[in-house]
C-alpha cells in the first residue's frame, strides 16, 4: 500500500468520525418522532449545525475580501502558475469536439449539447451554443415597486413570513404575497456586507423567487448535466479558514442540504440524481480528497475546461465559455460584481477543486480565466453556481419560463410538501427527520438512539440496525 493510499484511507476513517460528531440544534422547527421497520418511515425535526473542525493551518489570519479595481485584481491573479512559463504541469490544448453525432441522438423537443466555437485567442471572443433548462426556485431579481416592497412587509409584520437560513446564519425571511413569492434581507444577512448598499427601506432589500435558469453542459439520453447560468448566492467555500478539501467543506453541506431542501420541491428533489463525484487532484499536485455522492455540487477544473461541455479548453485565458453574471440577489449577499464595460455584471465563482495549498480552492475570474492556484477558502465575495444531473425522462424540467416562483422545499404557499418515499431493509430501523412545519427533510440531522447516534442522510433517513433499542432515550440533537 502506498503512502497516498494510506493516507486517503486514513482521511475516510476522520470523515467518518466527524459525521458522527455532528450535534444539531432544534432552532425553529416542530420536532415529531416516530420509530418504524421494513419499509417505513419515521419523523424528527432538527436542523444542522456546522462542525467547526480543529484542523489548523499555518496561516492564521483569513484573505480580506478583495475591493481593488478590476485591473488591480486582474494583476493580482496572474501571479498565479500559469499554462505556461513556470514550473509544474503544462496544460494541453484539447481537441475541439464534435457533437453533432451526439446530437443526432438527442430526441425532438429535448436539450441539445453545447458547441463551442474557439477563435484561439485571450480576449473572450470565443462563444457557445448552450441550451438552456428551467428548474426549481431561488430568490433572484431584487424587487424595485414600492407597494411590492410595503406588501411584503405588511405579510412578514403579520406573522406570514418564514426564516430562511440558521439561527446562527440568518439568510432573511421569505414570504409569499398575491401568489409570488418574495425575500427580504437586512445587511446582517449577508455573507459579506460591502456589496449591500444602504437603502431606505428600513434597511431592508427585497427579491423575487424565480425559475433557476440552467446551461445543459451535456445530455447523455438519460439525465442533463446542468449547471446555473449565474451565481446564485454567495457563499465562502468553508466558513473557517482551515485545511479541508471539498469532502467536509460546509459549501458543499450548504448545497446538500439547505439549499437543496428550499430549491427544489419534492418531486424536482425526486428528479435529481445523486451522483458519484470525483474529486481530481490540483494540476500542481494538491489532493482533491475522497469520492462523493452529491445530488448538487460545484464543477472542478477538469470539467470547466472540457469542450464537450462547451467550455474553452486552454485554463489561463479569457472565455466567454467560463463567465458568469451574477443575481441581484447574490450581488447583494456579497458576490463581486464588475462595473466596467468589459466585465459588466460578471462575478468570481467557485470551483470543487483545490488551489496549491489545501487551504485555498480554485475559482473562476470575472473574464473566465481559471486560477489553479486559487483563493483562501473562507473568503467571502466568490458566487455560487450549483451544478447537478436531472433525469430526463421525468419531466420536471422545461425549456420555458414559466414566470412563477415555483414551490421550492416548503411545497409552495402555506402548504406542506408531501413527505418523501424512503425504504430501509428488513433487518433496519428507519427515522425520517423533517420540519414538523414545512415537511421538508433534514439532513445530516443527529439522532440519539440510547447511547448511540446516527446521521440522515440527504434524504433525511437515519438508518438504525434492528434490535438496536433505545427505548425512552430516542432523541434528535
Amino acid at each position: 500500500m502506498n503512502v497516498k493510499d494510506s493516507t486517503k484511507k486514513a482521511m475516510r476513517l476522520l470523515s467518518l468520525l466527524l459525521a458522527a460528531s455532528l450535534f444539531l440544534g432544534t432552532q425553529g422547527f416542530t420536532v415529531f418522532a416516530q420509530t418504524i421497520s421494513g419499509n417505513g418511515a419515521a419523523a424528527a425535526g432538527s436542523r444542522e449545525q456546522e462542525n467547526d473542525g480543529k484542523a489548523g493551518s499555518s496561516r492564521t489570519e483569513p484573505e480580506a475580501a478583495n475591493t481593488g479595481t478590476e485591473e488591480e485584481n486582474a494583476e493580482a491573479a496572474s501571479t498565479y502558475p500559469q499554462d505556461s512559463g513556470n514550473p509544474g504541469p503544462q496544460w494541453e490544448a484539447l481537441p475541439d469536439s464534435n457533437v453533432s453525432e451526439n446530437n443526432a441522438r438527442v430526441g425532438a423537443g429535448s436539450p441539445a449539447n453545447p458547441i463551442h466555437h474557439c477563435t484561439k485567442k485571450d480576449d473572450g471572443t470565443d462563444y457557445t451554443d448552450f441550451s438552456y433548462v428551467y428548474f426549481g426556485s431561488y430568490p433572484q431579481s431584487e424587487v424595485t415597486d414600492e407597494a411590492t416592497k410595503q406588501a411584503i412587509d405588511s405579510a412578514i409584520s403579520q406573522g406570514k413570513g418564514q426564516s430562511a437560513g440558521t439561527v446562527e446564519s440568518s439568510e432573511g425571511t421569505d414570504v409569499w404575497v398575491n401568489g409570488t413569492k418574495y425575500r427580504r434581507i437586512s445587511k446582517t444577512d449577508t455573507n459579506y456586507s460591502g456589496y449591500f448598499d444602504e437603502v431606505s427601506n428600513n434597511g431592508y432589500r427585497y427579491f423575487k423567487w424565480e425559475r433557476i435558469k440552467w446551461k445543459v453542459l451535456n445530455n447523455d439520453g438519460n439525465t442533463l448535466f446542468v449547471v446555473a447560468d449565474r451565481a446564485i448566492d454567495c457563499k465562502g467555500y468553508n466558513e473557517e479558514y482551515r485545511r479541508i478539501t471539498w469532502e467536509p467543506s460546509t459549501i458543499r453541506n450548504w448545497l446538500n442540504s439547505s439549499f437543496y431542501s428550499i430549491a427544489f420541491s419534492s418531486s424536482e428533489q425526486g428528479a435529481i440524481v445523486t451522483q458519484n463525484v470525483v474529486n481530481e487532484d490540483n494540476p500542481f499536485g494538491t489532493e482533491g480528497g475522497n469520492e462523493t455522492s452529491d445530488k448538487v455540487y460545484l464543477l472542478s477544473i477538469s470539467e470547466v475546461r472540457n469542450v464537450a461541455y462547451g467550455f474553452c479548453s486552454g485554463v489561463s485565458v479569457d472565455s466567454m465559455s467560463r463567465r458568469m453574471k451574477t443575481s441581484d440577489y447574490a450581488n447583494a449577499r456579497g458576490a463581486y460584481r464588475g462595473s466596467s464595460s468589459d466585465y459588466e455584471g460578471e462575478c468570481w465563482w467557485w470551483l470543487r477543486s483545490p488551489g496549491t495549498s489545501s487551504d485555498f480552492a480554485a475559482y473562476v475570474l470575472i473574464g473566465g480565466h481559471v486560477n489553479l492556484g486559487g483563493r483562501n477558502v473562507s473568503h467571502s465575495s466568490d458566487g455560487v453556481c450549483p451544478a447537478l444531473h436531472i433525469n430526463l425522462s421525468s419531466g420536471i424540467w422545461s425549456m420555458v419560463d414559466d414566470g412563477t416562483s415555483g414551490e421550492g422545499g416548503n411545497g409552495g404557499g402555506n402548504s406542506k410538501a408531501e413527505l418523501p418515499n424512503v425504504s430501509v431493509n428488513p433487518d433496519e430501523c428507519g427515522i425520517l427527520v423533517y420540519d414538523g412545519e414545512t415537511n421538508r427533510p433534514i439532513p445530516m440531522a443527529t439522532v440519539a438512539v440510547g447511547e448511540r447516534q446516527y446521521v440522515t442522510d440527504t434524504s433525511g433517513l437515519a438508518r438504525v440496525p434492528a434490535g438496536v433499542n433505545g427505548g425512552e432515550n430516542t432523541s434528535t440533537m
